[in-house]
């Protein structure tokens, strides 16, 4: 599958999850590869070589189709990212040689095990060092240059040693001559050493070990602090520039305030996972319910994650990603996360955008029949299972659009929108105020399912819908024994009558209980019927389990007469 061609220069596209540019150090990497000019003529990544208003896909095949070599950088982040699996595809479909670059083996692809990989070590500097050179190895099978990276490492680490060192020697250590060293120390001026006659001496500690942090990492690499601080936007990344998605997620953000009036924790999205003693505990929860909400924004096609989209926007400052915190007394810990730069002008086309788009899908969903009437079952009262078996599952949508906060709020589950705005209140308009059209619906449904059934089922339905059948009782353990005798003794008071019931439907029908015993089955998987726990009066810890149906069949005169018996 390897192209085993030799090429004469390199063109090396990196494939990554954009959450582990720090992790692997992407752009040292880069700076590394690039400085390799006579074997590497370039090096592709997302976060530097997309152009303002390209799409994501379009960066993929022009790169790609540049690139003689992919390198990919894997983590449990990468395997679970759209890109980067369409990536491997193109790479595979172009027989481009690959690579993969991993700290943990269970993270590569299944489709790159067969490819050479390097184990990444960032351990130590001299670690990183000799991961760098490996990777540059294992891609072209030489063994890297010397370059002033290399020099400038070097000379760190003899400064390190001494605060005071002969040039000759150090130039002697790096294997260059004098005249060429005092060429370097120019270049580096700014390190904070000074040449005095034939020795090199360091003026300020303090300040040469950061200039020194700057020198190594490159001068394009910042801390996250001072992107975050920086408040000019560059002329480049303006709103025009922005891709249709960037355009999208910076707009909901935007939103955020206005969107949402009930049932969400917190509005902010939370952009690193922490663990449940973290603050809100469901932070992961809400980022997922936030990604999904504004995946449903993108268009149809697009393959783009919005966390990567989410990320891109941080390092153009119209986002900025507040920091974790701990309190003063060091007991509750804030994790990180994103708001708009308010520094910057909310820009009403991307706001206009953001929200038609919002009430486009959301009036999909309202006008949407089944969905309606599935919320509207569940709404009321009806489990979901069974609303699934008697309809179908389409008010799943909520869940893959982000509106559901199923794992949230187990009895008030569906995210509501801002009842004031009448771009986000078509459902709520809908379920509560208009849901005339939604009853007379339902109604259909339910003779339909009358026409269909069998004598048998009828018969069945009729006794089930007739009155509170009980058929299980229940009660907590956790007491001390004489509130177990007072909860024993309330228990009896729960008088179980499906059994009577079905003796009743055997002596009419003349049939067994097993065909009955049946026949419940059969109902339970067509959702007609269900279980459902019901507290009993006075005690929160007793409870009746009845059979509940999604229809009433009106009994014949004679079942009723029966049925009348069993409660004389």
């Amino acid at each position: 599958m390897q192209n085993s061609t030799i090429p004469s220069k390199y063109s090396i596209f990196i494939s990554y999850d954009s959450t582990d540019s720090e992790n692997f150090k992407i752009a040292r990497i880069v700076n590394y590869l690039e400085s390799q000019i006579k074997t590497i003529d370039r090096v592709y990544y997302w976060e530097r070589d997309t152009k303002g208003g390209q799409k994501f896909l379009d960066y993929m095949l022009d790169k790609i189709e540049k690139s003689n070599f992919m390198l990919f950088l894997c983590s449990q982040e990468s395997l679970n990212s759209k890109p980067v699996t369409v990536e491997i595809g193109m790479g595979l479909m172009a027989k481009k040689e690959m690579m993969a670059v991993f700290r943990e083996k269970q993270d590569i692809p299944e489709y790159l095990k067969d490819f050479r990989g390097v184990p990444f070590n960032d351990e130590t500097e001299k670690d990183f060092i000799n991961t760098l050179k490996e990777i540059f190895t294992k891609i072209t099978g030489e063994n890297p240059q010397k370059t002033d990276y290399d020099l400038l490492f070097a000379f760190s680490e003899i400064m390190e040693v001494s605060l005071r060192v002969k040039r000759k020697d150090v130039a002697r250590h790096l294997g260059i001559s004098e005249d060429d060293l005092f060429r370097k120390l120019i270049d580096w001026k700014d390190l904070g050493y000074k040449i005095d006659d034939e020795m090199i001496v360091i003026n300020d500690v303090r300040n040469f070990t950061t200039s020194l942090e700057e020198q190594r990492y490159g001068k394009e690499i910042g801390s996250t602090k001072q992107l975050q601080k920086k408040v000019i936007i560059d002329e480049d990344l303006t709103y025009a520039n922005l891709t249709l998605e960037e355009k999208l997620t910076f707009g909901y953000f935007l939103l955020s305030d206005e969107l949402y009036v009930t049932n969400i924790t917190s509005k902010d999205y939370y952009f690193e996972p922490f663990n449940n003693s973290s603050w809100p505990p469901d932070c992961n929860v809400l980022n997922e319910r936030h990604n999904d909400l504004i995946l449903s924004l993108y268009p149809e096609k697009s393959i783009i994650d919005p966390k990567d989209v989410i990320t891109t926007l941080i390092a153009k400052n119209l986002l900025i990603l507040e920091p974790e915190r701990w309190s003063a007394t060091g007991k509750t810990h804030y994790p990180s996360f994103v708001t708009p730069n308010m520094e910057v002008e909310k820009p009403e086309e991307i706001l206009d955008l953001t929200t038609k788009s919002l009430s486009q899908l959301i009036q999909s969903i309202a006008s949407n029949e089944n969905i309606m009437m599935e919320l509207y079952l569940i709404e009321q009262g009806i489990p979901e299972q069974s609303v699934q078996m008697l309809i179908g599952n389409k008010y799943k949508q909520l869940i893959k659009s982000g509106l559901n906060n199923r794992y949230l709020y187990k009895d008030y589950w569906r995210v509501i929108f801002n009842p004031d705005n009448k771009n986000f209140n078509m459902i709520e308009n809908l379920l509560n105020t208009n849901a005339s059209q939604l009853i007379t619906k339902l109604d259909q449904i339910k003779q339909k399912i009358k026409k269909d059934l069998n004598e048998l089922e009828r018969k069945f339905l009729s006794v089930i819908s007739s009155g509170i059948t009980i058929i299980d009782k229940q009660m907590g353990t956790n007491y001390s024994a004489q509130t177990l005798r007072k909860y024993e003794a309330k228990m009896k008071d729960i008088h179980l009558n499906y059994k009577k019931k079905v003796r009743v439907l055997v002596n009419f029908t003349g049939e067994s209980r097993e065909v009955f015993n049946n026949i419940y089955e059969v109902l339970t998987k067509r959702g007609i019927i269900w279980l459902e726990k019901q507290g009993f009066s006075g005690y929160q810890d007793v409870h009746q389990i009845v059979v509940k149906s999604f229809i009433d069949v009106e009994p014949v005169l004679e079942i009723k007469k029966r049925l009348n018996g069993l409660h004389k």
